[in-house]
């Protein structure tokens, strides 16, 4: 009977052997850790229209290069003369995102290179030998003798400014290299500051009528825009909220 049982043991055991390291080994292996992620993807949101391009080289860390368009345009009457104000919010941005507990949900960091801006400009249109009228922050201002003059401001953000959010991802089905995510964070664009310009001749008065300066002209438009100003202020920290449908592979 101690033949049999020990020939059996010397049978089993190989096999036990040769099956233990498989078995170590599948505990143990990270997901994604011998399959490369690359992902391209469109995306929509407070950043505007655009596209990202993504490495996931395992499961707990990922890279992202994403870019969008942003602009808006607006046109309105500036005491009677037109005016034009364009935003601008084009910016792309170098993103590393952590996976902490290596499935859906990440952490991200990065910097966005931004040309976050705001151009106002009027026109104002006079005629020689007579005398125009603007108001700018309450403040009369004279165009003499002027067939065209101009107003002009400028605000810009910073132009390199870090990026922090979180995020979700996943496919849109089981198997399917369909996938979505969405990244919520913020980008810190920073105080900006206001610019101001004008050609054609102006007088002002204060005590009496005199030559308006640029000083003049700058500290009532200042006045002017100040709404403007109060939400430059709030949006230094400007909210991002971006969703994106891609394909991974």
């Amino acid at each position: 009977m101690r033949r049999p049982l020990l020939l059996s043991l010397l049978l089993v055991t190989p096999a036990l052997m040769a099956g233990t390291p498989e078995i170590i080994s599948s505990a143990n292996t990270v997901p994604n850790s011998g399959n490369p992620d690359f992902s391209i993807a469109a995306s929509g949101g407070t950043l505007g229209l655009g596209t990202s391009i993504g490495y996931r080289p395992n499961a707990y860390v990922g890279f992202r290069l994403r870019g969008a368009t942003l602009s808006y345009n607006y046109h309105d009457t500036w005491d009677t003369h037109p005016c034009h104000l364009k935003l601008n919010g084009d910016n792309a941005a170098f993103l590393l995102d952590i996976y902490p507990f290596g499935g859906n949900f990440y952490i991200t960091a990065g910097i966005t290179l931004s040309h976050a801006s705001m151009r106002s400009h009027t026109a104002i249109r006079g005629k020689i030998g007579y005398d125009t009228i603007v108001h700018i922050g309450g403040r009369e201002f004279i165009m003499c003798e002027t067939e065209l003059g101009h107003l002009s401001a400028s605000y810009d953000w910073n132009r390199i400014q870090p990026y922090f959010g979180i995020g979700y991802t996943d496919t849109l089905w089981k198997g399917s290299p369909l996938y979505y995510s969405i990244d919520l964070g913020f980008n810190y664009m920073g105080s900006g500051s206001l610019k101001t310009a004008s050609s054609g001749y102006f007088i002002t008065k204060t005590d009496r009528w005199h030559e308006a300066t640029q000083s003049d002209i700058s500290a009532a438009m200042h006045r002017e825009l100040s709404d403007f100003l109060d939400f430059a202020d709030k949006i230094r920290f400007y909210p991002v909220l971006q969703l994106s449908i891609g394909l991974q592979f």
